[in-house]
């Protein structure tokens, strides 16, 4: 019979689990483990790594799934560095984990969702200096849209609100794993933190009245053309001087 020592661990951005599996606990199999603890300084605050240990007939990855299907859907990585590579893209979250909280928790149109975004990433970056996600932000005829969400939703509403035209709900059994990529993420509860008080802070607003925010004089939207070039992006240097000017 053939021992299995299985580093599991998830991949948030693909959606899956990934494990790493070893046949004996060898000097290779330690130098795997402490090459994962050495490779962030703060490992163990961004990934959920486990190990476990199960006996099979043969060394190959069919009988561990055989064995135990709680294995089954988990795809086996063949290198260190590509198992690395799999946590450390979980470091930074983009504008669609973002957008899809927001809808997992509030019923949106698209003009909604970009509203709510764009005060999402301009509160967190205006309070911690840095970039809730790295998509590009521009100013549009309803005001600040996020270049990602935009490129996905166009079609649906072309950022008419319209109460026909929002977007599909999240089913509950996703809900969770959209919430734990956030927090998985760098400095996820201090983000998801910003997140929920930045929707809480809003939530009572209707989508005309957000729009109207980011409509005043100063704002980062006026000072960049008001949406009448195509394509102007506001810059994170405006967000941080002119946010001011649109919050309630």
């Amino acid at each position: 019979m053939i021992k299995h020592y299985i580093i599991l661990g998830s991949s948030y951005k693909t959606g899956k689990r990934i494990a790493v599996d070893f046949i004996k606990t060898d000097e290779k199999f330690i130098n795997f483990v402490n090459s994962l603890r050495k490779s962030n300084a703060k490992y163990d605050k961004y990934y959920s790594i486990a190990m476990h240990t199960i006996t099979t007939p043969t060394e190959k990855w069919d009988d561990v799934v055989k064995t135990d299907p709680f294995f089954e859907k988990v795809k086996l990585i063949s290198s260190k560095s590509e198992f690395i590579r799999h946590l450390t893209e979980d470091e930074e979250i983009t504008a669609l984990d973002v957008a899809n909280y927001i809808v997992s928790k509030r019923k949106c149109t698209h003009t909604r969702l970009e509203k709510l975004l764009y005060f999402c990433y301009a509160d967190y970056l205006c309070k911690y200096k840095e970039k809730l996600f790295n998509d590009n932000i521009y100013a549009f005829k309803y005001g600040p849209v996020v270049e990602s969400i935009y490129e996905k939703y166009k079609r649906q509403d072309s950022l008419i609100d319209d109460v026909n035209n929002y977007i599909d709900s999240i089913p509950n059994q996703y809900k969770n794993p959209i919430r734990s990529r956030i927090l998985n993420c760098r400095d996820g509860i201090q983000k998801i933190k910003s997140i929920d008080d930045t929707l809480a802070k809003y939530k009572y607003y209707n989508t005309n009245y957000l729009i109207n925010l980011t409509h005043k004089d100063k704002t980062p939207w006026a000072i960049n053309g008001k949406g009448e070039e195509p394509y102007q992006k506001i810059s994170d240097e405006d967000i941080i001087k002119y946010h001011r000017y649109e919050e309630i």
